[in-house]
């Protein structure tokens, strides 16, 4: 197994593995709140969380190799995945 890196490298992979959690966890919460919604919307809608969960696998799996100069790139592309969820899944969410 290699050594655990210092520094700032070890606060890259941290913010990074951040990032690939949140991304992570938006995309399992929000499996259960679109099952229940009621009317249902169309089974497309669960394309949105497995979006979020394919984000936060591709940060933890870049975690060591990108700079962390590139993670605002993935705000930017958090904030469109929301906007995105948002705009897709009903009126009563534009208020987000």
């Amino acid at each position: 197994m290699a050594p655990e890196p210092t520094g700032p490298d070890r606060d890259q992979r941290r913010h990074w593995r951040l990032a690939a959690i949140l991304f992570i966890g938006g995309g399992l919460g929000a499996i259960p709140s679109d099952a229940l919604h009621r009317p249902a919307h169309d089974p497309t809608i669960y394309l949105l969380p497995a979006l979020a969960i394919v984000s936060g696998l591709l940060c933890w799996a870049i975690a060591d190799r990108v700079s962390i100069r590139w993670l605002h790139l993935m705000a930017v592309v958090a904030t469109l995945e929301i906007a995105l969820t948002v705009w897709l899944a009903a009126d009563m969410f534009a208020i987000y």
